[in-house]
């Protein structure tokens, strides 16, 4: 939102996947945490962060 370009690549300098995150980059994990297939998930971490380093 209010992040410089100059920021913004450095962000992305550092992660393994060279892209912007978008809201439909998580929505694939929110829909199964929402859901009974994660009934039996306790006590993780699921980081969707683009491989962040």
């Amino acid at each position: 939102l209010w992040v410089t370009e100059q920021a913004l690549a450095a962000h992305i300098a550092k992660q393994c996947i060279k892209q912007v995150m978008q809201p439909e980059d998580i929505v694939g994990t929110v829909l199964f945490l929402a859901s009974d297939a994660s009934r039996m998930l306790t006590a993780q971490m699921l980081i969707v962060d683009g491989g962040f380093l």
